[in-house]
C-alpha cells in the first residue's frame, strides 16, 4: 500500500517555483513568464553539453574508437606473426628430434642386423 511520493514532491517544487516567479514579478503573470524564459535561456547557455560540444564529443569518441580498433588490429597481427614464428620453431625442433630418433633406431637396427648376420653365417660355416 505504499505509494510513491515523487509526484507530490514534484508538484510542490513546481508550485514553489511558480510562486517565486510571481512574487518577484509583483503578481504580474506576464512579467513572471518573461523572467522564467530569461532564466531558462541563461540555464541553457550554462549547460556544458551544447549542440557543438556534443558534436565535438561525438567526433572525439569516434576517433577514439577508430584508434582503439587500429591498435587492436595491429596487436592481433603482431601476435599472429609471433605465433606463426613460434610454431615454425617448434616444428623445426620436432623435425630435428624425430630425425635424431630415426638415426639412432636405424643405427641400432643395422648393428643388430650385422650381429644376426654374423650368427647366421656362423651356423652355415661361411
Amino acid at each position: 500500500m505504499s505509494k510513491s511520493r515523487a509526484p507530490l514532491y514534484g508538484g510542490l517544487a513546481a508550485f514553489a517555483g511558480i510562486g517565486y516567479y510571481l512574487y518577484q514579478a509583483g503578481g504580474d503573470a506576464s512579467k513572471a513568464g518573461d523572467k522564467i524564459r530569461v532564466d531558462v535561456d541563461k540555464a541553457r547557455h550554462q549547460l556544458p553539453h551544447s549542440e557543438k560540444s556534443a558534436e565535438k564529443a561525438g567526433a572525439e569518441l569516434g576517433s577514439n574508437v577508430d584508434k582503439a580498433a587500429k591498435e587492436a588490429r595491429a596487436r592481433a597481427t603482431t601476435d599472429a606473426q609471433e605465433g606463426i614464428h613460434k610454431l615454425d620453431e617448434m616444428r623445426q625442433d620436432a623435425t630435428i628430434k624425430t630425425r635424431e630418433g630415426i638415426d639412432k633406431l636405424d643405427k641400432s637396427v643395422e648393428e643388430k642386423a650385422a650381429e644376426a648376420k654374423g650368427k647366421v653365417s656362423g651356423w652355415f660355416g661361411k
